[in-house]
């Protein structure tokens, strides 16, 4: 920033010297109107060309006004080296002798930027200090506030284009502040502070006070706020460790818990294996009304009655010949050595059951109507 300050500062020089110079010449004899067309006039008198020195913008015509004397205007070669000048373009005007009320020696338009240099060569006035110059600059229009977007550091002449970022923005769309990184720029010169203490560590011990910023852009608040972080959370569900509850998670169980936090893996379903405590029952499992309950052991032995149950020992699959049970409403029911209820079938007849997927071990087969039930042992190797 400081670049483009000394820039700009050396431009305003710059620009001011110009000025002046253009003042000075004009206070010579800009208003005689002497040399016809001439936006500027050079007096030329007493071995000097006033102003010797001279910047203009290309497309000026300078006039040449002789006050004194015979004089010419020589911009082709030094009449004191007889090298040429080397000026952008050369040009000249013929000798013209002065009169006390100043006489047109001629006028020449300079279209070209860059340095100009020319003298007289009549009777040496050259060698005597004759000599001048004039600096030819380009007009270059273009936006001259170094705040602008699109300064232009070569413009000579402000165009009108300046374009400027808005508010809270740079001139690539960048927010220049963003208090709470939402994205959305601070362009608030005065801010509403509202500060927030959650108090966490007092409310709950097992939690610390986490401040954040919140800007509300649109009414121009500023606002200190806060939000209660667990100290411990080894599971990441943004309840402390110290204050989860540990029970069973799902619904639909028999025992859920509805203020549990973290699941225990211990939920109970109807059909699921238990005990109800009663040393006289077979097959406890959770009933329908989410109660452990089991069938009293007071019944037949299948081995009593007319039922078949063959091959027994087996590994693949079993058949049960109802015999005596044939056609009545009769449930199957196959437990494993836990009392837990594996197979489950409504049958009439008799029945084929897969216990190819099932572990090594004791059965329990159980055969029941409305009527009575009666049980026996299976084998599955």
């Amino acid at each position: 920033m400081s670049h483009l300050n000394n820039q700009s500062t050396s431009i305003g020089l710059f620009l001011s010297t110009v000025s002046v110079l253009l003042l000075s010449s004009s206070m010579s004899v800009a208003q005689t109107g002497i040399c016809s067309g001439a936006d500027i006039d050079i007096s030329v008198q007493n071995m000097s060309f006033d102003p010797a020195a001279l910047v203009v913008d290309a497309g000026t015509t300078i006039g040449w006004v002789n006050y004194q004397g015979v004089h010419d205007v020589n911009g082709v070669s030094s009449s004191i080296t007889g090298l040429p000048f080397g000026n952008p373009e050369s040009f000249s005007l013929e000798t013209v002798e002065g009169t006390t009320e100043g006489v047109c020696i001629g006028t020449h338009t300079f279209t070209i930027p860059g340095l100009y240099f020319y003298d007289c060569t009549t009777y040496g006035h050259a060698a005597s200090g004759m000599v001048a110059n004039v600096t030819v600059i380009a007009t270059v229009p273009g936006c001259m506030d170094i705040l602008a977007c699109n300064f232009d550091i070569t413009a000579t002449e402000d165009d009108m284009s300046c374009e400027y970022a808005d508010l809270g923005y740079d001139c690539e769309g960048n927010c220049l502040i963003d208090l709470d990184d939402d994205g959305i720029c601070e362009t608030c010169l005065d801010y509403d502070y509202i500060v927030v203490d959650c108090e966490c560590e007092f409310f709950d011990p097992a939690t610390i006070t986490v401040p954040f910023i919140d800007i509300d852009e649109e009414n121009c608040i500023h606002t200190l706020d806060c939000y209660c972080e667990c100290i411990n959370d080894t599971d990441g569900d943004g309840i402390c460790d110290e204050n989860e509850i540990s029970g069973c998670m799902n619904m639909s169980a028999c025992n859920y818990n509805a203020n549990a936090t973290d699941d225990d893996e211990n939920c109970l379903f109807i059909g699921d294996a238990c005990d109800d405590g009663d040393p006289d029952t077979l097959g406890d499992v959770i009933d329908a009304d989410c109660e452990c309950a089991g069938t009293p052991s007071s019944i037949d032995d299948l081995n009593s009655e007319s039922v078949l149950i063959y091959p027994n020992p087996a590994s693949n699959y079993i058949t049960v010949d109802l015999g005596d049970f044939e056609g009545s409403n009769t449930t199957l029911k196959l437990y494993d050595s836990s009392s837990k209820l594996v197979f489950q079938k409504q049958s009439n007849t008799t029945t084929s059951i897969d216990i190819s997927a099932f572990a090594k071990g004791v059965y329990t087969l159980e055969i029941s109507t409305t009527e009575k039930v009666s049980r026996s042992q299976v084998v599955v190797e």
